[in-house]
């Protein structure tokens, strides 16, 4: 992976993204990224990942460093997900990918992880805007307590646009689900819209969400169902219904995946979440997670073992 040559203007992109997914009030926001890029590649266009990480090692800027550290891990990760061909990566390089984000949150002062709404936590990595909506990376924690704001009844859902996952630790169960609109007025599942503060695709990183009955009733069942191990990855196409859940053992306490949101390889207008036809409306609301520096470290010591 050190020896990846890196254009300037390549990471620069990269460096602005893992900006764009802190909170508008972070420290991060008043981070110059032209002082940056200037540090890193002097006057050259091209640098190693290596030649990076060693310049990096000299900073004496931890925020400056944390971004730097993120750069180089969606860098990687997009590579990867943009194959065309499925990989498999093998334990030895999600060690490497994942050094690079933990050594990231330990220098920074806040993870930025919040409870998910399907039963996981999530920390932001990477957001940027495009034509189409917005390209986006986060980190997924699945572990005991990680379900307190989930509803297993609202656990069926469709997203804006396509997504992408990589299985870092453990197993995934991923189901997906075919609907039909009934005309049933005692069906017992209907579609509810999510509705933000602003428009998902201006900020993906919002803490509060309301579901709201649209009225229109379904029937759904199930089309598939895979379990998906470490070092593989799935995809959901935009406006496909799933649901993903950890798969938990006496052995394995906690799962981890890296989520791509990218509108640019598939978007819709709308994304449901299929809940019980006899409620109106209910709101989830992202809480910080304050024991956040100890999920992470588990998950690192997981990796390690």
């Amino acid at each position: 992976m050190e020896n990846e040559i890196i254009g300037l203007k390549d990471f620069k992109i990269f460096l602005q993204g893992v900006i764009n997914s802190s909170p508008s009030t972070s420290q991060y926001r008043t981070l110059n990224i032209e002082h940056i890029i200037t540090c890193l590649y002097e006057n050259l266009t091209y640098r190693s990942i290596g030649e990076l990480l060693n310049v990096t090692k000299l900073d004496t800027n931890n925020l400056q460093k944390v971004v730097i550290l993120k750069g180089i891990f969606c860098y990687r990760i997009f590579s990867i997900f943009n194959q065309s061909k499925t990989l498999h990566i093998k334990p030895h390089y999600r060690i490497m990918l994942w050094d690079l984000l933990y050594e990231s949150f330990a220098l920074d002062e806040d993870s930025n992880m919040f409870h998910g709404a399907q039963g996981f936590y999530t920390i932001p990595i990477f957001h940027k805007k495009n034509t189409k909506g917005f390209t986006a990376l986060r980190l997924h924690i699945w572990k005991e307590g990680s379900e307190e704001n989930h509803d297993d009844r609202f656990k069926i859902h469709s997203h804006l646009c396509y997504a992408k996952s990589l299985v870092l630790y453990g197993k995934i169960l991923n189901t997906e689900y075919k609907t039909e609109v009934t005309v049933n007025r005692n069906a017992e599942s209907s579609l509810f819209f999510v509705k933000w503060q602003t428009p998902a695709s201006k900020n993906i990183n919002q803490q509060t969400s309301i579901l709201q009955n649209t009225g229109i009733n379904i029937l759904y069942y199930q089309s598939r169902q895979d379990e998906i191990s470490e070092g593989s990855i799935y995809e959901i196409k935009e406006g496909d219904y799933h649901s993903s859940v950890s798969v938990m053992d006496s052995n394995v306490k906690i799962n981890a995946t890296i989520f791509m949101f990218n509108s640019e390889k598939g978007w819709t207008e709308n994304g449901y979440v299929i809940g019980p036809s006899e409620i109106s409306q209910t709101q989830t609301v992202r809480n910080p997670v304050e024991s956040a520096k100890m999920i992470i470290d588990e998950l690192n010591c997981a990796m390690k073992n």
